[in-house]
């Protein structure tokens, strides 16, 4: 199966702009039809995609998201997973610690 890029935009419901950006920075590596101006993507290409949707979710940046996908080791991802998650847990932490700052601040000019 292969689809039109505005079939793809459809199917995901993706702006023909956000797949050309994935494709630009290599994410996703379209076949041109031959005699033809036209991408097609295949199912792997329309994976690549999804996935890179679930990695932008989770704070990677799209040359780490393409170096994943195209480059790296299943043990370099899973630390890399790793990296992320210890950063969101000092993250959380911080603002954990914020936010009481802030309502003990908010109790004491109550007084």
């Amino acid at each position: 199966m292969r689809l039109k890029i505005g079939e793809v935009s459809k199917l995901l419901d993706m702006p023909v702009e956000t797949i050309r950006f994935y494709e630009h920075h290599g994410i996703l590596k379209p076949t041109r039809r031959e005699g033809s101006k036209y991408r097609e993507y295949k199912i792997s290409d329309i994976f690549n995609l999804t996935t890179c949707m679930s990695y932008r979710n989770m704070g990677f940046s799209v040359k780490d998201i393409s170096r994943i996908l195209h480059e790296e080791t299943l043990n370099r991802y899973i630390s890399e997973i790793a990296e992320k998650e210890m950063y969101l847990n000092h993250k959380l932490q911080y603002n954990i610690m914020l936010k009481e700052h802030f309502e003990k601040h908010r109790k004491n000019l109550k007084r």
